[in-house]
């Protein structure tokens, strides 16, 4: 009778530990879920506000705005967003030129028939610019 009582007292002790341990990993599991639904919910507002920021950046009167303040557009009150206006040249004339980079010239090592910096260098820089690559 005495051994059966302590076999049913550890069971009841392990059962008891394996309750803890469960309702622990359980209310660390669902911190975690409430921190992501949090985190969700965080990101929906962000991006809601985003695409409200988006919608009025890109309204074609403020743009058309822009383009008369910023890039010197020439055409009066005449609309040009939307009908066939050359953004591309206007892109061209007002883009910064960038001056052609220089071409390198081999630089001979210490020894004998080493070349640093040679063709190889020229060539692939000359395919690069040339939009090659």
């Amino acid at each position: 009778m005495r051994l059966s009582g302590l076999i049913f007292l550890f069971a009841a002790v392990c059962l008891g530990c394996g309750l803890f341990v469960t309702s622990q990993s359980v209310q660390r599991v669902e911190m975690a879920l409430h921190d992501v639904e949090r985190d969700i919910k965080t990101e929906t507002e962000n991006v809601r506000v985003l695409s409200t920021e988006w919608v009025y950046l890109n309204k074609p009167q403020r743009l058309e705005k822009l383009a008369y303040e910023y890039l010197r557009v020439e055409g009066g009150g005449e609309h040009f967003v939307g009908s066939g206006f050359d953004w591309e040249k206007l892109y061209f004339e007002n883009a910064i030129k960038v001056p052609p980079t220089p071409e390198l010239k081999p630089v001979v090592g210490k020894r004998k028939n080493s070349v640093v910096g040679g063709g190889k260098i020229n060539d692939l820089l000359q395919r690069v610019t040339a939009g090659e690559m």
